[in-house]
């Protein structure tokens, strides 16, 4: 047996181990009359974070590690594939960054319009990658959940703290002579903006959190500026505390509620835009 009969021999040997392919011959002939032979060094991107490509990677010998700014979420080695992500989802970026992690890695490259053509004529192929791409998402929940509970979860870390900013300003306010009912209601105010503000500040969830709290102040400007202009504007001088005086200056201060209104929709916006986006690239390439 020559050399080149032996490669191509073992290359059959790990594709047919291949989840997707699931041992069908014919899938493999497919893939090796279709493919490239690559092989790539050590620290070599396979795939760059927002790269156009859709090529995928049937990797044959070694392992590259799956990255998302610049998290480590995976290493893959044969027979898995890498790229089937975007190769499934025609014109999309990449969604994660590849790097080789060993000495060296043999890829068999197929290009997104023949791997799109083995998922529409192998229906098997196409319902082993759905599968997969299901299990991934679930396997996600998971890991979202498992960093959403415990003693070190964000949400107790902000209440502890915001604890101690209560006791600090309850202390403080004490010291400085304050009576006993402001000292709780100054300590109670400052936690709970405390606590408020850093649950905001969750760099797991920042995007969404600034979009709900917009959307929240904005719903609550929205209903005092309603109010205001309903008990001020009567062509009378308003005596009415705490509110908007539209009376005087209507058409100043129309202009200052509409832009902040904008301005507060403009911020809700965004934040759903960037956290989509993130959402988005939290799957895989």
């Amino acid at each position: 047996m020559s050399a080149d009969t032996d490669i191509a021999e073992r290359r059959r040997a790990v594709l047919l181990q291949n989840d997707f392919i699931g041992g069908n011959a014919e899938i493999v002939t497919r893939i090796l009359a279709c493919a490239q032979p690559r092989t790539f060094l050590k620290g070599h991107h396979l795939i760059q974070k927002g790269a156009a490509d859709d090529c995928v990677y049937f990797i044959t010998s070694g392992s590259a590690d799956v990255r998302i700014h610049g998290r480590h979420i995976d290493t893959r080695s044969a027979p898995n594939t890498v790229g089937e992500m975007a190769a499934k989802r025609a014109g999309k970026p990449r969604t994660a960054d590849v790097i080789v992690s060993s000495n060296a890695l043999d890829a068999l490259v197929v290009s997104g319009s023949e791997f799109r053509g083995l998922m529409r004529d192998f229906p098997y192929f196409q319902a082993k990658l759905d599968d997969w791409i299901d299990e991934l998402s679930r396997t996600k929940i998971s890991q979202l959940a498992d960093k959403q509970v415990g003693w070190f979860s964000w949400p107790v870390l902000s209440g502890i703290a915001a604890s101690v900013i209560a006791a600090v300003a309850a202390l403080t306010m004490w010291l400085a002579d304050f009576i006993g009912w402001q000292c709780v209601a100054g300590g109670l105010a400052f936690g709970t903006f405390t606590y408020i503000g850093l649950l905001l500040a969750n760099p797991a969830h920042r995007y969404r959190n600034m979009s709900r709290a917009a959307s929240l102040a904005l719903f609550g400007l929205i209903l005092y500026g309603g109010i205001s202009f309903s008990v001020t504007v009567d062509g009378e001088k308003s005596t009415v505390p705490f509110f908007i005086n539209f009376d005087a200056g209507l058409q100043v201060n129309l202009g200052f509620f509409a832009v902040s209104c904008a301005a507060l929709l403009a911020i809700a916006w965004l934040g759903a835009h960037f956290d989509a986006k993130i959402s988005q690239s939290d799957g895989t390439h």
